[in-house]
This record gives C-alpha cells, sequence and structure tokens, in this order.
C-alpha cells in the first residue's frame, strides 16, 4: 500500500468503488477519475466500473483496474423493463469481488442500477452515495419518473455528494431525501491548467486570425448546453465587431445540427469547431472570454478551468455556477439568458479593459481557495469516513 501523505493524517480504512456510465470525457467523468486518481495516492483500495461501452475509447483514459461491463446503453432491455438483468448480475459479483464499503454513483443511470442491486442483493453491505452533478428537477420532470425515484431509486441511497449546494437542495426537496448529505463542489488541479505555456501562433495553426476577439464554446453538443444559442450570439455580434470569432470545442449528438445551423446563418468564416478534444488547455488559451450557454448545470468545470487560465467566464445563472461566479467580481452572470444580454456584456467588456484584471484576479483567488483537487478530495474523505462509522 502507497505511503499515506501528510496531508491527510485520516482513517482512511475503507475501500471505495466509483459507479460510472461510460468512458467519455464529460465533466462529471473527468472529476471521478481525477479524484480515484487523489485516493489512490492517499493508499486507499479503489476500482472504477462503467456499466456500458463505449466506441471512442480515446476520449477518456481508463486506469488499469477499471472496468468497462461488455453492455449497451441502447439495448431493449434499457427500456423494458429499464434495467438490463444481466448487467445487474454481473455488477452485482463485480462489487462482492471487490467488496468495497462505499460506492460512489456518479448520477444518471447508476442510480437504478444501484437501487436494483441493492434490493436484489442484500448480502452487499456497502454504503451507496449518490454524486449530485446536476438539476433533478431539469432531468425528472414527469411524475411517474419522479414518484419511481422517489420511492424506489434514492431513498436506496445512504448518503449525497452535491456538486453544489442548489443542486443538492432541489434534489433533497424533489425526492425528500433524509439521509446524511453534504455539498462538495467540483474541483480541479489548478496548476495543471494555470502552468499551462501555449504554443507559439497557436490561432494561426488553426485558422483564426491572431487580431481575432475570440468567444469559446467547450462542452457537449446537447440540448441543455444550447450550442445554437452561443451561434445565435456570434451571429449578432459580427454585425457590429468585424473581428468577432467563435471557437467551439466538443461533440454529441446535436453536432449535424450544429454544422447546419452555421451554413444556415453565413457562420462558416466565423466558426472554428474542432470537435472533441482529449487536452482543453490549447484551446482555452485561445479564447478571450468563454461563454457557457447551459439550461442547466451543477457546477460546470469548464468554468474552473477558464479562470484558472485568465479567462474571464460569461454564464447564465443556473445551478451551482454562482457559487463560483459572484457577478462582476469573479466573473459575469446573465440573469435572462437572452442573446441579447450576453451581446451587451460581451461589448461591456471589450469597451472597458481595465476591469476585466481585477475578475481575473479575484476568480483565481476563489479557485485556489475552495475548488482545488487536493482541497476537495479531503472533504470526500472525511464524509466517506463519517458514512462508514456512523451509518
Amino acid at each position: 500500500m502507497p505511503k499515506q501523505s501528510k496531508q491527510f493524517p485520516m482513517e482512511n480504512k475503507f475501500r471505495v468503488l466509483f459507479l460510472d456510465t461510460r468512458p467519455i470525457r464529460r465533466g462529471a467523468q473527468v472529476f471521478v477519475h481525477e479524484l480515484k486518481q487523489k485516493f489512490s495516492a492517499e493508499g486507499i483500495p479503489v476500482k472504477r466500473i462503467f456499466l456500458y461501452e463505449e466506441d471512442k475509447y480515446e476520449q477518456f483514459l481508463l486506469d488499469e483496474n477499471d472496468l468497462v461491463m461488455p453492455f449497451r446503453e441502447d439495448h431493449f432491455f434499457e427500456k423494458i423493463p429499464t434495467v438490463h438483468p444481466i448487467l445487474v448480475m454481473r455488477l452485482a459479483n463485480e462489487i462482492k469481488s471487490f467488496s468495497p464499503d462505499i460506492i460512489l454513483c456518479n448520477g444518471s443511470r447508476t442510480l437504478k442500477y444501484a437501487a436494483v442491486v441493492k434490493k436484489c442483493y442484500p448480502g452487499i453491505k456497502s454504503k451507496w452515495v449518490y454524486r449530485v452533478i446536476d438539476s433533478a428537477v431539469y432531468w425528472n420532470r414527469r411524475s411517474i419518473t419522479q414518484f419511481y425515484y422517489r420511492h424506489f431509486v434514492i431513498p436506496a441511497m445512504d448518503g449525497a455528494v452535491g456538486v453544489s449546494q442548489k443542486s443538492l437542495n432541489e434534489m433533497i426537496h424533489h425526492y425528500g431525501f433524509k439521509k446524511p448529505s453534504v455539498c462538495i463542489p467540483r474541483a480541479i488541479d489548478v496548476d495543471y491548467f494555470s502552468k499551462f505555456i501555449p504554443e507559439d501562433n497557436s490561432r494561426k495553426k488553426v485558422g483564426i486570425k491572431y487580431d481575432s476577439f475570440v468567444l469559446l464554446f467547450l462542452g457537449n453538443f446537447t440540448k441543455q448546453k444550447r450550442p445554437d444559442r452561443f451561434l445565435d450570439i456570434i451571429y449578432e455580434l459580427q454585425k457590429q465587431i468585424p473581428n468577432i470569432h467563435g471557437l467551439m470545442v466538443g461533440d454529441g449528438v446535436l453536432r449535424e445540427e450544429v454544422d447546419a445551423q452555421i451554413k444556415i446563418l453565413g457562420l462558416s468564416d466565423k466558426i472554428t469547431n474542432v470537435g472533441y478534444q482529449s487536452d482543453v488547455r490549447p484551446w482555452i488559451s485561445m479564447c478571450d472570454i468563454l461563454l457557457l450557454t447551459s439550461d442547466t448545470e451543477g457546477l460546470p468545470g469548464v468554468v474552473l478551468e477558464a479562470a484558472a487560465m485568465g479567462r474571464i467566464c460569461l454564464c447564465t445563472n443556473v445551478g451551482g455556477v454562482s457559487e463560483f461566479i459572484i457577478n462582476k467580481k469573479t466573473g459575469i452572470l446573465i440573469e435572462n439568458n437572452t442573446v441579447h444580454s450576453f451581446c451587451q456584456e460581451i461589448y461591456n467588456i471589450m469597451s472597458y479593459p481595465e476591469k476585466n484584471t481585477s475578475i481575473i484576479e479575484e476568480s483565481f483567488k476563489k479557485l485556489n481557495t475552495h475548488f482545488h483537487s487536493m482541497t476537495i478530495t479531503k472533504l470526500y474523505i472525511h464524509f466517506f469516513n463519517q458514512l462508514n462509522i456512523v451509518n
């Protein structure tokens, strides 16, 4: 067992299994990947299981003891009866083999599989923890689904960790959750981002003019992330600002729609769409402002990453974003989510650049104090120890 760090002179007498959906590079998966590495460095036995295969495994770095189950998310059983019985059996066997004290369910479909395994295999005595990564209200609005989760799925959880206080509060109210819970925010390795040195002429290499004012969309091309809103913002701005340019980094189910919208709006020379990138730092370094145009979020890691690299974040005020972004102090919040409001704030940023320095400095200070991965790791260890001892 590795020597324990002097930073964490705690019990650490538990084993942790991280239960996830697919091996993809999205914020929730990246964070758990990093947390698993931190736990391992502290001498805590850890394992990670993914429920489903992913076609593009190069999208995410898998550790040696990570297990990708040989199942598909689009299988018929995922619709009727909504869980795959063989997957349930395989998952239970893997859990019994590793014998974890804590199982951290990283949201999404991991919750219903956790509930079924706990019901069908009472001999598994692990503590199940729900990692609340987004708005329960946004994702679970149908009364029948809410009833199912409120009375069967969520009661199977022994504890909950919210990535933001707002997300945690919504989940508690939405499902009537009364077990131990805590807010532990998303965190990043600040040095990994802040000490990045970009290549010379990086913009030129991807066809962006040196004097362009670059706005960045970094995320999945999905409905809730609103890439269409980002394109509408670029469309309006380019009418008055000739050197405005949109940089899009990501991929997803709306990729074809995004490409079509770019053509319809006549933005082919104003948008650089580079798709999925395993290392986002070079792309953040190319931008002047990060735009978060989402309709829902937990606490998005991309905002923290951009702040670490000295970029101003202009965000919709959704989920736990305001728990990091204090309007006009550590970033800028858009209250009504309109394209006009985004454009107006971008005009202001460009017109009064002297105000940007203070925002950048304050956001970095807050990031380093409250959202550094080492601090957050300690909070997880403390909460897991409490669950392991008290429950």
